[in-house]
Parts: structure tokens; C-alpha cells; sequence
């Protein structure tokens, strides 16, 4: 197995083993009133290693239906997305229904972005979509942090 299809695998395997996990109903939510969701990403680093902090879930059932532009932006400078195709910025453990797409990272790598369509059939079931985001250091080495596994929640 060639090692970017190890990693991934590996990724993988990480994501769905915490999929059972259930969602801290105590933690704020980031409303999604509006088309555009916005959240803040910062990192903390500890004797070189480095791991994005906690991100509330974002509640994507506020507001109106309709597609919504979801938005992270990198909050700590020396740090950017990943636009590493073996290792992008965003991993979704499970999409279905191909509700997210389009997700880019911006030139300079402090912003990521994806479109959320939400899918009328399901609008009377709750859903959670399990992500991780993926940042590294913008230093000569370019050293990836631990991945984060925050919630959407639809």
C-alpha cells in the first residue's frame, strides 16, 4: 500500500473508531442564522506539538433552509489549512448525501470554506456530521498538528 493511501486509510480508520461518541449537549453551539456560518480556529502548541483547540458544533438548523456557506478561519498566526490532497483540510466521516461539497482553502491557507446543502427529505430528522480539520505549521518544515474532530449539526 503506497503511504499517502496508508494515511488515509489510517485517517480513516481514526474517524470512524470515535464515531460513537455522542455530542456534549452542554457545550454552546455556533449559530447558523445567516447563509454564511463563521468559526473560529486556534491553536494551541505545547513543546512543539501543535493541535487545533476545541471548536463548538455548529448548528446548521438555525435560520433559514437553503445552501449555506460554512467558514473557518485560522484565528493563530504560523499556521494554516492543509491543502495537501492526502491530507486536506476537511475529512467528513460520513456525507450520504453529498450534502457538502466544494471545499477550498484560501490562497494564503488562514480560511477554509465549503458549501452545505441541506437535504429537504431529511429536514424533520436531526443529523450529526462528524469532520476533521486538519492545520499544520507555515514554518520551513511545514509540520501537520493532531487533527481535530469537532460536530456539524443538521
Amino acid at each position: 500500500m503506497k503511504s499517502r493511501s496508508l494515511q488515509l486509510a489510517v485517517i480513516a480508520c481514526a474517524l470512524l473508531a470515535g464515531g460513537c461518541a455522542s455530542i456534549e449537549k452542554t457545550k454552546p453551539r455556533i449559530s447558523c442564522a445567516a447563509a454564511q456560518c463563521d468559526a473560529k480556529v486556534t491553536v494551541s502548541d505545547s513543546g512543539g506539538r501543535c493541535e487545533p483547540d476545541y471548536i463548538n458544533p455548529i448548528d446548521l438548523r438555525t435560520g433559514g433552509g437553503g445552501p449555506k456557506m460554512i467558514k473557518w478561519t485560522l484565528d493563530t498566526p504560523g499556521y494554516e489549512f492543509s491543502r495537501e490532497p492526502f491530507k486536506f483540510a476537511i475529512l467528513f466521516e460520513t456525507d450520504p448525501l453529498d450534502q457538502f461539497q466544494d471545499a477550498s482553502v484560501s490562497k494564503d491557507g488562514r480560511t477554509l470554506t465549503i458549501r452545505f446543502n441541506a437535504n429537504p427529505r431529511k429536514a424533520d430528522e436531526p443529523q450529526s456530521f462528524k469532520y476533521a480539520i486538519t492545520v499544520r505549521k507555515t514554518d520551513e518544515r511545514k509540520t501537520f498538528c493532531k487533527t481535530l474532530d469537532p460536530w456539524l449539526l443538521n
